[in-house]
C-alpha cells in the first residue's frame, strides 16, 4: 500500500502539509512522471541502473527547480522535503532513493485524483517502477531511503473538476479542484 496519499486543495483556504505539492503541483509531477514510466527495468545491470537513475534526479531536479506557484513553494519546497530525507552519501543509491520518491508522489496523485480506468492504469505504471526499482535493489543489494511524507489534511470530495490524465499530462495544473467554477 502507498505509504503517502496526496490531497489536493479542496477550497481556496484549504492547505495540504508543507512538503507536498498543491494540486496544481500534483499534476505537474504527475506529467513529468508519465515521460519517465519505462525508465527502470528488471533485466537492468547496476551500471545501468545508477546512470539511469542520476539522469532521471538530474533532469527532474531542473524541471522542478523551474516549478512555481503553489503555495507550498512549488519544486524547491518539494526538492528539499525529499533532500531532507535523503541522507546517504552514496550517489546511485540517493538518486534511486530520489526517483523512488518522485514515482511515490506520482502514483499517489494518480491514485488521489480519479475513479477511472485511465488514473488507475498510471497509479499502476508509477508503482510498477517503484517495485522494480525496489527489486533492483534488493538484487544489488543496494540499500535506498524510502522517502516518507507526512498526510495532508483535507478531503476527497474535490476531484469531479480534476480531468483526465491525458489532459493533465498535457496541460498540467490549468485545471481541477484547485480552480473556482
Amino acid at each position: 500500500m502507498l505509504s503517502i496519499v496526496i490531497v489536493c486543495l479542496l477550497w481556496q483556504s484549504s492547505i495540504s502539509a508543507p512538503q507536498y505539492p498543491c494540486c496544481p503541483g500534483s499534476q505537474i509531477v504527475v506529467s513529468l512522471m508519465n515521460s519517465h514510466i519505462g525508465t527502470f527495468s528488471s533485466s537492468m545491470s547496476q551500471t545501468e541502473l545508477c546512470s539511469s537513475a542520476e539522469e532521471l534526479e538530474r533532469n527532474l531536479r531542473s524541471e522542478l527547480n523551474q516549478t512555481s506557484g503553489c503555495r507550498n513553494g512549488g519544486g524547491q519546497s518539494l526538492l528539499g522535503s525529499i533532500d531532507d530525507q535523503l541522507s546517504t552519501s552514496n550517489g546511485c543509491e540517493r538518486s534511486l532513493g530520489f526517483a523512488r520518491a518522485m514515482f511515490d508522489l506520482a502514483a499517489a496523485a494518480a491514485d488521489h485524483a480519479g475513479n477511472n480506468n485511465a488514473w488507475s492504469t498510471l497509479f499502476e505504471q508509477f508503482n510498477n517502477q517503484i517495485t522494480v526499482i525496489d527489486k533492483n535493489c534488493d538484487k544489488l543489494e543496494m540499500r535506498i531511503v524510502k522517502v516518507n511524507f507526512t498526510s495532508p489534511r483535507g478531503g476527497s470530495a474535490a476531484h469531479r473538476r480534476v480531468p483526465g490524465p491525458d489532459t493533465v499530462i498535457a496541460i498540467p495544473g490549468e485545471s481541477g479542484s484547485h480552480n473556482k467554477p
